[in-house]
């Protein structure tokens, strides 16, 4: 089925949504439940939520937000799709790294 949507007040996505397309009133607002985010992939793109008509592949993801407050030590580290860690900056094997989705292994650290 290939799904359209019209936002017009407030949107929250609980769950990963795909849809043939979007439209996003300059009143609209797409938001997720608090403690997760929400990103827009469209067309295989992540793209900041504006207002605007996206027609094609459009997927709202809303995954876990992990607020760091203080360094960690890891040997792994997995961020899902979605996902996103704030507020530290990742090194593995003491290169500083981009803080992405994917899987991390060595020597992590995550520095406030």
């Amino acid at each position: 089925m290939r799904a359209f949507k019209t936002v017009s007040d407030v949107w929250t996505v609980t769950e990963t949504t795909r849809l043939f397309g979007l439209k996003l009133t300059e009143s609209g607002k797409i938001v997720a439940p608090e403690g997760k985010q929400v990103t827009l992939v469209y067309n295989g793109e992540n793209l900041p939520i504006l207002p605007g008509q996206y027609e094609g592949n459009v997927v709202l993801e809303a995954g876990t937000v992990w607020n760091v407050t203080g360094d960690c030590y890891l040997s792994s580290l997995t961020i899902a799709e979605g996902a996103a860690v704030k507020g530290a900056v990742l090194t593995v094997d003491g290169r500083e790294t981009a803080l992405v989705s994917g899987t991390y292994t060595g020597a992590l650290r995550l520095t406030v």
